[in-house]
């Protein structure tokens, strides 16, 4: 995987103002293709909020911005945007693209004409403080952007430290991305205030082991009532796949298990995966922060 070379390859890209069609081509694989956005370690996002937040995040690394000056003009925000730009990342591109071009890149169905390629920002699991922040989450297995992001965004609205991905249970299914576009967005700004570690296997039970860390996995059908458990600090929740939840291998290898109670009359037999994962941080943040106000204080640095 080459994650080294990316600042040289934009720069390539954007040597020729007049010739915007290689930057397009290699922007619409980064949007359409999981695989490209790993090979080289960035992602892309549009609109003024998602680039502002790419602009101003102490955490995250933006490597080129691009703008349609025909659709700029229709949003006053985007000017005070670029304005920002130019003034925290002056060494960064800021490189125009047409319309239709950058248009055909946006997640919205309102293109706002401007856009943002940022690095990918991933941890070493060593390097994740076990106590930092509300908790982490892990997954597995998540196919559904809006599912994804909503966590993304509950879990950053709580305090959470970050989110843990693991290999996936699920055969067949492509590994978790939270750098996916849809994912993005649906986080709403999410993506640029959490850690994300990928690990697996020995080095996800060492470090829980060596931290300290308790694993709390979710089931509908065994496990205690999740409001009867205290969980702590140095929590990790583990949600299971959409549509199998953990698996029996996953579930043995948690410290505890807990089930969200269902009234009797219904007919669903088990909670949306975004719902259940925000009652349950929902649920660690009531515990820690018993009283008005919100004692945690932001999560340290990444670095």
């Amino acid at each position: 995987m080459t994650r080294c070379n990316n600042t040289s390859l934009l720069e390539s890209l954007v040597s020729n103002p007049r010739s915007p069609k290689p930057l397009a081509a290699f922007l619409s694989r980064l949007v359409a293709e999981r695989e490209e956005r790993d090979r080289i370690n960035l992602f892309y996002c549009d609109g003024i909020r998602f680039v502002h937040h790419a602009a101003t995040s102490r955490h995250v690394r933006p490597k080129l911005f691009v703008y349609a000056p025909e659709l700029s003009r229709r949003h006053p925000g985007v000017q005070s945007t670029m304005d920002r730009i130019r003034e925290r990342h002056p060494t960064v591109p800021l490189f125009p693209l047409p319309a239709e071009m950058l248009s055909r890149l946006s997640q919205s169905p309102e293109p706002q004409g401007i856009g943002a390629v940022v690095e990918q920002t991933w941890t070493p699991l060593y390097r994740l403080p076990p106590d930092a922040g509300l908790c982490y989450v892990a997954l597995d297995t998540v196919q559904n952007p809006g599912n994804f992001g909503t966590i993304l965004r509950t879990l950053e609205a709580v305090g959470g430290a970050g989110l843990i991905c693991l290999p996936a249970s699920e055969p067949d299914a492509p590994p978790v991305d939270p750098f996916a576009p849809g994912v993005v967005r649906a986080g709403m700004g999410s993506t640029f205030g959490l850690r994300f570690a990928r690990t697996g296997g020995a080095e996800w039970q060492s470090w829980r082991e060596k931290h300290g860390v308790r694993l709390i996995g979710t089931s509908p059908h065994t496990g205690e009532d999740f409001r009867s458990v205290r969980y702590g600090e140095r929590v990790v929740l583990w949600m299971g796949g959409e549509r199998k939840g953990l698996t029996d291998e996953q579930m043995a290898q948690c410290d505890h298990l807990v089930r969200i109670p269902m009234a009797p009359t219904a007919t669903a037999d088990s909670l949306n995966l975004a719902m259940a994962t925000s009652i349950l941080l929902y649920e660690l943040f009531t515990q820690r922060s018993p009283t008005p106000g919100y004692p945690l204080g932001a999560p340290p640095s990444f670095r």
